[in-house]
């Protein structure tokens, strides 16, 4: 693609300095406009030589260095390598180390000493090991038939129950309790894994706090659980009341720590709590909120998806495209083998599940909304739509790609998107479960945790990342990050200006201009407005020197014998 050499700046003055200088002193200050600010760090700023300026005329050296070499000039430029440190702080206090979940062999339970009514969520990401062969309540209180406010897991049904407010009726949702649910029991209405029910609104409030693992029955531990719990919030009418993180505290005990009321909550049972693996990353990586696909980027899972796959993903569409776009998908052809989530003609959200002939619109989902998605099988729910097909057997023989389509090994269809989480599952085993994160180099992907394998972008250019989520574990610390382009706020070093530099003599020397043209400044310290102005007058000359060299060839065919 050509460079606008327009966008070049050749005619800074000592003014424009002088107002960069009044600008910034009023920035620190305080006393500038917002409007002030903006032109501050963009280009319209003259006086300033900032990222903007930096970037620009490494992009138009890029430029004139591949005309050159088009002609036959052998000229190489380069990017000098920027670093970022970015310093994370622990979400946990000194002492405590988070884990991936703690687990009740049944006789332990969690006070949450939070007292529910009719307005009360409680969020509960949880497993069984095995299928519980008699009711096991995950979280919940209740005092006879008055103030009722728990789930569980009744055998008899096959399905989670809930009970709300004084009502002694069942409310039933099937899921499997041997795969990680994410049980939401919001305010009258109830969600386990794709189904959700809705008890009679009513209004209560209960008289003993709520407890997790077991029934908080009038104060009598009920109905305990061998479970594992990942993470619980509860909510006091939308507001965030506890937001439980399993841990180990300083003396060894495991745990949940509450990041609310900042306190540690240990087992009121006997016994002690299982803990679950270390949430660190291996040492090397760092995670980030999410990573950000500009279109040209995706994740091969190298994963082939049949009738039995669940993938259950957090992620929300950055820029609305304007032709098909994948967030999910894989298919052995456009009529088989299909496991998709995609942008048709990027209006309308649309799905495959093995046949073409199944596709189903996905309504009621905007396009740049974040989606909470679990396809399970046969059943999709994204947000609060849901949609089954018809069962049936089938294997792909592509791979799953995340933010682009898999055809049977033709990746097309790609999306501008953030991944926040994906996991992916084998017949309810969980064989990806991928975490946004940075490795050593810098790099951006997703981390499996199942494997340990880091995924890289399979298409060209790079991932865009979220901020860095704080270190689960007690320390903090710190991660570098290397750029090839120019931020705000960066500090050029020595060695980058000297590259920065290098790279306009490489291309004045590369051209026999004499003294045509102005010298490049010996360094930047202390660059003057006539230094600047001239880094940018030997590109726009070499540029307007390649086109006069292009207009006086001659070419084969032009010239016959006696015309001189």
């Amino acid at each position: 693609m050509a460079f606008d050499f327009t966008t070049l700046i050749t005619d800074r003055t000592a003014a424009d300095a002088a107002a960069v200088k009044t600008m910034s002193e009023k920035i620190r200050n305080g006393t500038a406009t917002t409007e002030e600010v903006a032109a501050y760090v963009s280009a319209s700023m003259k006086g300033a030589y900032n990222a903007v300026d930096l970037n620009r005329v490494t992009e138009a050296c890029e430029y004139l260095a591949a005309r050159f070499r088009q002609y036959g000039y052998p000229v190489t430029v380069r990017r000098p390598k920027i670093r970022q440190v970015i310093t994370t702080p622990s979400r946990l206090p000194e002492g405590f180390i988070e884990l991936t979940y703690i687990e009740s062999t049944g006789t332990q339970y969690i006070d949450t000493e939070f007292k529910p009514n009719q307005d009360t969520r409680v969020v509960a990401d949880c497993q069984f090991d095995s299928t519980p062969s008699s009711d096991a309540a995950v979280f919940g209180v209740r005092n006879a038939n008055v103030g009722q406010f728990w789930a569980y897991y009744r055998p008899p049904a096959n399905a989670f129950s809930f009970r709300y407010a004084n009502s002694s009726t069942n409310n039933l949702a099937a899921a499997t309790p041997t795969v990680r649910n994410i049980l939401d029991a919001n305010k009258n209405v109830f969600v386990a894994g794709a189904n959700s029910v809705t008890a009679t609104s009513s209004s209560f409030s209960a008289s003993y706090p709520i407890y997790l693992f077991a029934v908080n029955n009038a104060g009598t531990v009920q109905y305990s659980a061998s479970v594992k719990i990942y993470s619980c919030q509860v909510y006091d009418n939308g507001v965030l009341a506890r937001s439980f993180i399993p841990c180990i505290n300083a003396d060894g005990e495991v745990g949940l720590y509450d990041l609310v009321t900042e306190a540690f909550f240990g087992n009121s049972g006997t016994g002690a709590f299982v803990g679950g693996p270390l949430m660190a990353l291996p040492d090397g990586y760092t995670q980030v909120d999410y990573i950000q696909s500009s279109g040209m980027q995706y994740i091969d899972t190298g994963f082939k998806h049949n009738q039995n796959t669940r993938i259950v993903m957090d992620a929300q569409v950055v820029t609305q495209p304007s032709t098909h776009a994948w967030l999910i998908g894989g298919r052995t052809s456009a009529a088989s083998g299909a496991k998709s989530l995609f942008l048709l003609s990027g209006t309308s959200w649309r799905s495959d599940y093995n046949a073409a002939s199944a596709r189903a619109t996905v309504s009621g989902v905007g396009i740049t909304d974040r989606l909470s998605i679990d396809f399970n099988k046969n059943a999709l729910k994204v947000n609060a739509f849901t949609q089954t097909w018809t069962a049936t057997t089938f294997q792909s023989n592509a791979s799953l790609s995340l933010l682009a389509d898999n055809e049977n090994g033709t990746i097309s269809g790609y999306i501008s998107a953030k991944i926040f989480s994906c996991q992916i599952y084998d017949n309810d085993n969980l064989v990806r479960d991928y975490v946004p994160c940075i490795n050593s180099d810098g790099t951006a992907g997703l981390l499996d945790m199942v494997e340990g394998v880091f995924y890289l972008n399979a298409g060209t250019g790079t991932f865009a990342v979220g901020e860095v989520v704080d270190i689960p574990e007690g320390g903090g610390g710190s991660t570098t990050i290397e750029r090839d382009y120019w931020e705000i706020g960066d500090i050029p070093t020595t060695e980058a200006m000297d590259i920065y530099l290098q790279n306009v003599r490489s291309l004045r020397a590369a051209y026999d201009v004499g003294a045509s043209i102005p010298a490049v400044p010996a360094e930047m310290e202390g660059l003057t407005v006539t230094e600047a102005n001239n880094i940018e007058v030997i590109l726009v000359s070499l540029d307007y020197m390649i086109a006069q060299m292009l207009l006086s060839r001659l070419y084969a065919g032009e010239i016959y014998g006696g015309e001189f």
